[in-house]
């Protein structure tokens, strides 16, 4: 019995400890009236990150 309650809390704090990385990134929003906003939001960190460079370059 003894074991079976050991193996029971070893598994369900192996399942909690899952790695839940994230971090804090700026997705700039449109605003009318001022133009382009900071939007900070946490996302996983696997989110590549926005284009900041232009994808096409000028003919």
């Amino acid at each position: 019995m003894r074991k079976i309650i050991i193996l029971t809390i070893a598994f369900s704090f192996l399942y909690s400890c899952e790695d839940d990385c994230t971090k804090v990134v700026n997705l700039p929003k449109y605003d009318h009236h001022k133009g382009f906003i900071d939007n900070y939001e946490e996302v996983p960190c696997d989110f590549e990150e926005p284009v900041t460079d232009p994808v096409n370059d000028p003919i």
